[in-house]
C-alpha cells in the first residue's frame, strides 16, 4: 500500500465515525452502521414508498426538499438516486459532517447534484426559502422540544414532512398491555380540550435525558433532549398544523429491519400533510363554533327531560333517582358505573356530552336545559327569567353563563331589543374573549335546525 493511500485511509479515518450509511462505489465501502445494520435502508425504502403512495413521479420531479441535520449527507444523496426531485439541499450545522461527506464523495469518485449548505433547524425556519418536503431524519431526538422544532420545519413546509426518530415506546405487540397503558395515559394526562371533541384523544408521552455535543450526531449544547412516543410525535404535528400524520414505519416493525441485536432501538417513521397556516386556523375555528352552536341548540328530549324533572312527572321516584344520579359528586370507580348508566340514557353524543357534565354545578346547567326547552316551545319569556336567573347570582358557573349570555343575546336580537342586545353581547365577550360571534347572527331555530342535521 502507498503512502498516499495511506493517508487518504488515515485521514477518512479522523473524520469519522460513519454510522448513519455505508458509502460505496462498488469497489470499495467506508462505513459500519455497527449497531444499526439495515437501519438507513430501511429509512430509505420506507421514504420512497411513502412518496410513490403520495405524489406521481411527474409530482416528485417538479418537488424541492430539505434534508434537515444531513449529517454526511448519506442518506440525502440515497434519496437522490431513488427519486427525481427537482432540488435537494443538505442541511447541516456541524462543518465536520459536511467535510466528512465530501471527503467520502472524493475518495470514492461519488458525484451528486445535491447542494449541502451549513445550517440547522433556526437557520432553515428563518430563512426565505420553502421546501415541498422536509425529510427530517434522526434529528428531533436530540432536541430539547419536539414541539417547538416541528412548529418552526411547519414554516418551510410546503406539501409534507417525513420524519425518522428514536421514541419512547414499548416493544410490545399484545394488545390488551397497549390497551392498558394508553388508558392509563389518558387517565394521568386527561385529554379534556374542546379540541377532543371532534379529534381522537391521542395520548402521547416523552423520555428526557441529558445530552451534550461531544460526538458528532447528537444535541448542539450541553441539553435536556426529549426522546418522544410515537403518539406524541402524531400530537404535535396535528398541534403545529401538519394534517393526517401517519405512522409508516412502527418502532415494532423498524427494530425487525436492524440485522444485529446489539441495541434496544426503538424508532419509528411518520409522514405528515403540511395544511396552509390558514386552513389550520379555519379548522379549529370551525370546531369551536360547531361545539358552542351545539351546546346552545341541542334539546334533551322529552324522555330525559321527564327523568331530570324538568317537565312533569307523576313518577316522582324515578325523577329523585336519575336527579341524584347526575347531580352527586361520586368517587372515580363508583362514576364509571354512573357513567355507563349515563351512556345509555343518551341517545346522541350530545345528550351524553351534557348529562356527563350537569354533576358540575347541577343547578345551573339544569336551568340552562330547561330554558332551551323552553325556547324550543317557543315560551321566550319563560326561558328569558330561566336564564337571567342563572347570570344573576354569584358564582354562577362560568360555562352556563356565558352560554346564558349568548342566548340572551339572540333573544334580544329577535325582539329586536338593541340596547339588551349590545349589553349581553358584551358581557359574553368579557366572559369569554374567543366566542365565536358569528353563531349570534343566526336564530335559535337556524341553529337548532343545523345542529338537528348533525346527529
Amino acid at each position: 500500500m502507498t503512502d498516499e493511500k495511506n493517508r487518504d485511509i488515515h485521514s477518512i479515518n479522523a473524520i469519522g465515525p460513519f454510522s448513519h450509511g455505508i458509502w460505496t462505489n462498488g469497489f470499495e465501502q467506508i462505513g459500519d452502521e455497527e449497531a444499526l445494520s439495515g437501519r438507513a435502508q430501511a429509512i430509505i425504502d420506507n421514504f420512497k414508498d411513502v412518496m410513490l403512495q403520495k405524489y406521481s413521479i411527474k409530482e416528485i420531479s417538479g418537488f424541492s426538499l430539505v434534508d434537515i441535520g444531513c449529517y454526511d449527507g448519506f442518506l440525502t444523496t440515497e434519496i437522490e438516486k431513488c427519486l427525481p426531485f427537482k432540488r435537494i439541499v443538505g442541511m447541516e450545522p456541524r462543518q465536520k459532517n459536511i467535510a466528512k461527506g465530501m471527503k467520502i464523495r472524493e475518495y470514492l469518485g461519488l458525484h451528486t447534484s445535491v447542494d449541502f449548505v451549513s445550517g440547522d433547524i433556526d437557520t432553515l425556519a428563518n430563512g426565505s426559502e420553502s421546501f415541498d418536503i422536509i425529510f427530517c431524519s434522526g434529528v428531533l431526538h436530540h432536541t430539547e422540544s419536539t414541539t417547538d422544532v416541528l412548529r418552526k420545519l411547519k414554516r418551510r413546509s410546503n406539501r409534507g414532512i417525513f420524519i425518522e426518530c428514536q421514541t419512547y415506546a414499548p416493544l410490545i405487540e399484545n394488545n390488551f398491555v397497549n390497551r392498558l397503558i394508553d388508558r392509563f395515559n389518558k387517565k394521568v394526562v386527561e385529554p379534556k380540550d374542546i379540541i377532543y371533541r371532534f379529534l381522537p384523544k391521542t395520548i402521547g408521552v416523552c423520555g428526557f435525558k441529558m445530552e451534550t455535543d461531544y460526538y458528532d450526531g447528537s444535541a448542539k449544547d450541553l441539553s435536556v433532549v426529549c426522546l418522544p412516543s410515537p403518539k406524541y410525535l402524531q400530537t404535535a404535528l396535528l398541534g403545529v398544523g401538519f394534517s393526517e400524520p401517519e405512522i409508516t414505519l412502527s418502532p415494532i416493525n423498524f427494530r425487525k429491519k436492524i440485522l444485529s441485536q446489539l441495541r434496544d432501538f426503538r424508532a419509528v417513521c411518520i409522514f405528515a400533510h403540511s395544511d396552509k397556516p390558514e386552513n389550520t386556523i379555519s379548522r379549529v375555528d370551525l370546531y369551536v363554533a360547531t361545539y358552542e352552536q351545539d351546546m346552545l341548540a341541542k334539546i334533551l328530549s322529552t324522555g330525559l327531560l321527564i327523568k331530570l324533572g324538568l317537565i312533569e312527572n307523576k313518577k316522582s321516584c324515578l325523577t329523585m333517582f336519575y336527579r341524584f344520579l347526575i347531580n352527586s359528586q361520586f368517587q372515580r370507580n363508583i362514576q364509571r358505573i354512573v357513567n355507563k348508566i349515563i351512556d345509555m340514557m343518551g341517545k346522541d353524543h350530545l345528550s351524553i356530552e351534557i348529562l356527563k357534565n350537569i354533576k358540575y354545578k347541577p343547578k345551573d346547567k339544569l336551568n340552562f336545559e330547561y330554558a332551551k326547552y323552553q325556547m324550543s316551545k317557543g315560551e321566550t319569556e319563560i326561558a328569558t327569567t330561566t336564564l337571567k336567573k342563572i347570570v344573576g347570582e354569584l358564582n354562577a358557573d362560568w360555562r352556563t353563563c356565558y352560554r346564558a349570555f349568548a342566548l340572551l343575546t339572540i333573544i334580544n336580537k329577535q325582539q329586536n331589543n338593541l340596547t339588551e342586545y349590545e349589553y349581553y353581547k358584551n358581557l359574553l365577550k368579557t366572559a369569554n374573549p374567543n366566542y365565536p360571534l358569528n353563531i349570534l347572527e343566526k336564530t335559535f331555530f337556524e341553529l337548532v335546525t343545523l345542529t338537528d342535521s348533525r346527529i
